[in-house]
Protein backbone atom coordinates (compact mmCIF):
# COMPACT_ATOMS: atom_id res chain seq x y z
CA UNK A 1 0.00 0.00 0.00
CA UNK A 2 2.94 2.32 0.26
CA UNK A 3 4.96 1.48 -2.22
CA UNK A 4 7.85 0.90 0.29
CA UNK A 5 10.11 -1.78 1.56
CA UNK A 6 9.88 -0.51 5.04
CA UNK A 7 8.61 1.98 7.27
CA UNK A 8 9.90 3.55 10.13
CA UNK A 9 8.45 5.59 12.67
CA UNK A 10 8.58 7.91 15.82
CA UNK A 11 4.45 8.83 15.69
CA UNK A 12 2.08 7.31 17.98
CA UNK A 13 -1.00 7.91 16.03
CA UNK A 14 -1.75 9.57 12.77
CA UNK A 15 -2.29 13.15 13.66
CA UNK A 16 -0.44 14.83 16.49
CA UNK A 17 0.96 13.81 19.39
CA UNK A 18 3.96 12.80 21.21
CA UNK A 19 7.53 11.51 19.67
CA UNK A 20 8.30 7.98 21.00
CA UNK A 21 11.52 7.80 22.38
CA UNK A 22 12.73 4.90 20.16
CA UNK A 23 12.28 3.93 16.35
CA UNK A 24 9.09 1.69 15.52
CA UNK A 25 9.79 -0.27 12.63
CA UNK A 26 6.20 -0.46 11.21
CA UNK A 27 7.18 -2.66 8.33
CA UNK A 28 10.89 -4.00 9.05
CA UNK A 29 14.02 -3.39 6.52
CA UNK A 30 16.33 -5.91 5.68
CA UNK A 31 19.23 -4.60 7.90
CA UNK A 32 21.27 -6.57 5.32
CA UNK A 33 20.67 -4.25 2.76
CA UNK A 34 21.82 -0.31 1.96
CA UNK A 35 18.94 1.87 2.74
CA UNK A 36 17.33 5.00 1.59
CA UNK A 37 15.03 6.96 3.41
CA UNK A 38 12.31 9.69 3.23
CA UNK A 39 12.27 12.56 5.92
CA UNK A 40 8.85 14.48 5.44
CA UNK A 41 8.39 18.37 6.36
CA UNK A 42 6.74 20.37 9.10
CA UNK A 43 2.73 19.76 9.26
CA UNK A 44 2.69 16.57 7.94
CA UNK A 45 0.54 14.04 9.27
CA UNK A 46 0.39 10.16 8.96
CA UNK A 47 -1.88 9.98 5.37
CA UNK A 48 -0.19 13.13 3.88
CA UNK A 49 3.16 11.24 4.48
CA UNK A 50 2.21 8.25 2.63
CA UNK A 51 0.66 10.57 0.09
CA UNK A 52 4.08 12.40 -0.51
CA UNK A 53 6.08 9.19 -0.31
CA UNK A 54 3.97 7.96 -2.80
CA UNK A 55 3.73 10.20 -5.33
CA UNK A 56 8.11 10.87 -4.86
CA UNK A 57 8.64 6.86 -5.37
CA UNK A 58 7.12 6.66 -8.56
CA UNK A 59 10.04 8.86 -10.43
CA UNK A 60 12.94 7.49 -8.18
CA UNK A 61 15.46 5.28 -10.06
CA UNK A 62 17.14 3.22 -7.92
CA UNK A 63 19.62 0.47 -7.90
CA UNK A 64 17.65 -2.72 -7.14
CA UNK A 65 19.88 -3.34 -4.10
CA UNK A 66 18.64 -0.40 -2.58
CA UNK A 67 15.62 -0.65 -0.26
CA UNK A 68 13.76 2.34 -0.07
CA UNK A 69 11.46 3.39 2.43
CA UNK A 70 10.45 6.73 4.95
CA UNK A 71 10.64 7.41 7.71
CA UNK A 72 7.43 9.29 9.67
CA UNK A 73 7.76 11.66 12.71
CA UNK A 74 4.34 14.26 14.51
CA UNK A 75 5.89 17.27 13.19
CA UNK A 76 2.32 18.25 13.18
CA UNK A 77 1.51 18.67 16.88
CA UNK A 78 -1.73 18.85 17.27
CA UNK A 79 -4.06 17.13 15.33
CA UNK A 80 -5.68 20.66 14.28
CA UNK A 81 -3.41 21.42 11.09
CA UNK A 82 -3.76 24.89 11.32
CA UNK A 83 -2.98 25.26 14.86
CA UNK A 84 0.24 22.97 13.95
CA UNK A 85 1.33 25.47 11.48
CA UNK A 86 1.80 28.47 13.78
CA UNK A 87 4.09 26.49 15.99
CA UNK A 88 7.10 26.35 13.88
CA UNK A 89 9.66 27.20 16.58
CA UNK A 90 8.24 24.06 19.01
CA UNK A 91 8.64 21.74 15.82
CA UNK A 92 12.31 22.98 15.46
CA UNK A 93 13.36 21.57 18.81
CA UNK A 94 11.33 18.36 18.17
CA UNK A 95 12.77 17.97 14.84
CA UNK A 96 16.42 17.60 16.39
CA UNK A 97 15.52 15.47 19.05
CA UNK A 98 13.37 13.03 16.39
CA UNK A 99 17.36 13.69 14.34
CA UNK A 100 18.83 12.04 17.83
CA UNK A 101 16.59 9.14 17.81
CA UNK A 102 17.10 8.17 13.85
CA UNK A 103 20.55 8.37 14.82
CA UNK A 104 20.43 6.05 17.68
CA UNK A 105 18.40 3.42 15.66
CA UNK A 106 20.75 3.62 12.36
CA UNK A 107 23.72 2.64 15.04
CA UNK A 108 26.46 1.00 13.12
CA UNK A 109 25.39 0.50 10.19
CA UNK A 110 24.43 4.14 9.32
CA UNK A 111 27.41 4.82 6.49
CA UNK A 112 25.22 1.96 4.37
CA UNK A 113 22.12 4.96 4.48
CA UNK A 114 20.98 7.64 2.25
CA UNK A 115 18.64 10.50 3.74
CA UNK A 116 16.22 12.36 1.88
CA UNK A 117 15.02 15.13 3.95
CA UNK A 118 11.94 17.54 2.58
CA UNK A 119 11.80 20.95 4.07
CA UNK A 120 12.02 20.52 7.99
CA UNK A 121 12.67 16.56 7.88
CA UNK A 122 16.33 18.06 6.12
CA UNK A 123 16.87 19.21 10.00
CA UNK A 124 15.94 16.18 10.94
CA UNK A 125 18.90 14.67 8.80
CA UNK A 126 21.36 16.58 9.63
CA UNK A 127 20.83 15.77 12.88
CA UNK A 128 21.55 12.38 12.68
CA UNK A 129 24.38 12.79 10.72
CA UNK A 130 25.84 15.23 13.53
CA UNK A 131 24.82 12.82 16.02
CA UNK A 132 26.62 9.75 14.33
CA UNK A 133 29.83 11.84 13.02
CA UNK A 134 32.32 11.72 16.90
CA UNK A 135 33.06 7.55 17.16
CA UNK A 136 31.47 6.12 13.47
CA UNK A 137 31.66 6.36 9.83
CA UNK A 138 29.32 9.11 8.22
CA UNK A 139 26.51 8.67 6.45
CA UNK A 140 26.67 7.21 3.44
CA UNK A 141 24.89 10.48 1.94
CA UNK A 142 22.03 13.24 2.63
CA UNK A 143 19.65 14.78 0.02
CA UNK A 144 18.32 18.22 0.86
CA UNK A 145 15.19 19.45 -0.82
CA UNK A 146 13.53 22.41 0.18
CA UNK A 147 15.69 22.31 3.37
CA UNK A 148 14.21 24.69 6.43
CA UNK A 149 18.16 24.97 7.61
CA UNK A 150 19.18 28.37 8.49
CA UNK A 151 22.47 28.97 6.23
CA UNK A 152 24.43 30.25 9.26
CA UNK A 153 23.90 26.96 11.25
CA UNK A 154 26.11 25.30 8.26
CA UNK A 155 28.89 27.29 8.55
CA UNK A 156 31.35 27.92 11.76
CA UNK A 157 30.37 28.34 14.08
CA UNK A 158 26.87 27.29 13.75
CA UNK A 159 25.95 23.97 14.76
CA UNK A 160 26.50 22.10 11.72
CA UNK A 161 29.65 23.35 10.70
CA UNK A 162 31.56 20.16 10.90
CA UNK A 163 32.28 18.99 7.12
CA UNK A 164 31.01 16.63 5.73
CA UNK A 165 28.36 15.45 7.80
CA UNK A 166 28.19 12.77 5.20
CA UNK A 167 30.00 10.91 1.99
CA UNK A 168 27.93 12.73 -0.12
CA UNK A 169 26.26 15.91 1.00
CA UNK A 170 23.24 17.63 -1.92
CA UNK A 171 20.82 20.18 -1.77
CA UNK A 172 18.19 20.86 -3.85
CA UNK A 173 16.88 24.93 -3.85
CA UNK A 174 14.76 27.57 -5.52
CA UNK A 175 14.90 30.99 -4.92
CA UNK A 176 11.05 31.84 -5.60
CA UNK A 177 10.54 28.72 -2.82
CA UNK A 178 6.65 30.56 -1.40
CA UNK A 179 6.17 28.64 1.17
CA UNK A 180 9.96 29.08 2.64
CA UNK A 181 9.89 32.59 1.81
CA UNK A 182 6.54 32.89 4.07
CA UNK A 183 7.02 30.67 6.88
CA UNK A 184 10.84 29.99 7.79
CA UNK A 185 12.11 33.70 8.07
CA UNK A 186 9.17 34.69 10.15
CA UNK A 187 9.41 31.43 12.64
CA UNK A 188 13.38 32.06 12.94
CA UNK A 189 12.25 35.41 14.66
CA UNK A 190 10.20 33.28 17.08
CA UNK A 191 12.83 30.26 17.50
CA UNK A 192 15.65 32.51 17.74
CA UNK A 193 15.12 35.85 20.00
CA UNK A 194 17.61 38.21 20.17
CA UNK A 195 19.63 36.68 17.07
CA UNK A 196 19.68 37.33 13.66
CA UNK A 197 17.57 35.57 11.17
CA UNK A 198 19.18 33.73 8.61
CA UNK A 199 18.30 32.61 5.37
CA UNK A 200 17.18 29.33 4.14
CA UNK A 201 19.36 26.75 2.44
CA UNK A 202 16.38 25.77 0.27
CA UNK A 203 16.78 29.08 -1.22
CA UNK A 204 19.78 29.44 -2.56
CA UNK A 205 21.61 26.09 -1.66
CA UNK A 206 24.30 27.76 0.63
CA UNK A 207 26.79 28.17 1.96
CA UNK A 208 28.44 26.65 -0.93
CA UNK A 209 31.87 28.59 -0.39
CA UNK A 210 32.17 26.79 3.08
CA UNK A 211 30.78 23.37 2.05
CA UNK A 212 31.46 20.49 -0.80
CA UNK A 213 28.40 19.86 -1.94
CA UNK A 214 26.44 19.28 -4.72
CA UNK A 215 23.87 22.02 -5.29
CA UNK A 216 21.11 21.76 -7.82
CA UNK A 217 18.50 25.20 -7.94
CA UNK A 218 15.87 24.05 -9.60
CA UNK A 219 11.65 25.21 -10.79
CA UNK A 220 9.43 23.97 -7.31
CA UNK A 221 8.35 27.22 -6.29
CA UNK A 222 5.44 25.65 -4.44
CA UNK A 223 7.97 23.94 -2.19
CA UNK A 224 6.65 20.37 -3.46
CA UNK A 225 9.54 18.66 -3.95
CA UNK A 226 7.81 14.96 -3.76
CA UNK A 227 6.01 15.63 -7.44
CA UNK A 228 9.41 16.91 -9.00
CA UNK A 229 11.10 15.30 -11.41
CA UNK A 230 14.16 17.17 -10.73
CA UNK A 231 14.17 16.11 -6.91
CA UNK A 232 14.97 12.01 -8.38
CA UNK A 233 17.14 13.38 -10.74
CA UNK A 234 19.54 14.89 -7.73
CA UNK A 235 19.19 11.64 -6.10
CA UNK A 236 20.30 9.50 -9.68
CA UNK A 237 23.03 12.31 -9.28
CA UNK A 238 24.60 11.58 -5.65
CA UNK A 239 23.94 7.98 -6.48
CA UNK A 240 26.87 8.32 -9.03
CA UNK A 241 28.85 11.12 -7.54
CA UNK A 242 32.08 10.37 -5.70
CA UNK A 243 32.06 11.04 -2.15
CA UNK A 244 32.33 14.78 -0.88
CA UNK A 245 35.84 15.95 -0.85
CA UNK A 246 36.96 13.32 -3.27
CA UNK A 247 38.54 14.16 -6.41
CA UNK A 248 36.61 12.70 -9.51
CA UNK A 249 39.94 10.40 -10.21
CA UNK A 250 40.71 8.95 -6.62
CA UNK A 251 37.38 7.15 -6.74
CA UNK A 252 35.26 4.21 -8.92
CA UNK A 253 31.84 2.47 -8.16
CA UNK A 254 33.37 -0.11 -6.32
CA UNK A 255 33.93 1.98 -3.33
CA UNK A 256 31.24 4.48 -3.24
CA UNK A 257 28.09 4.24 -2.49
CA UNK A 258 28.13 0.30 -1.84
CA UNK A 259 30.22 -2.64 -3.81
CA UNK A 260 28.41 -4.15 -5.98
CA UNK A 261 25.69 -1.58 -7.13
CA UNK A 262 24.14 -1.11 -10.54
CA UNK A 263 24.25 2.37 -11.50
CA UNK A 264 20.32 3.90 -12.36
CA UNK A 265 19.86 4.51 -15.33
Amino acid sequence: MTDASFVLTTRWQARGGRTRLAVQEEVRPDHARPWLIFIHGHNVDRAYALEQWRVLRRTLHVPAQLQVGLFLWPSDLWRNRTMSKLAYPAVTERAANVGRILASYLGPRNDRVILIGHSLGALVAVNAARELLPERQPLQAFVLLGAAIAVDDMTWPGEFHRVPLAGREAVGFCPEDRVLRSVFRPGQRFARLFRRASEAVGLHGEPREARDWLARRTRVSDHSYWRSEESAALVSEVLTAPPTGRAPDSWTLRDWPVPGWDVPG
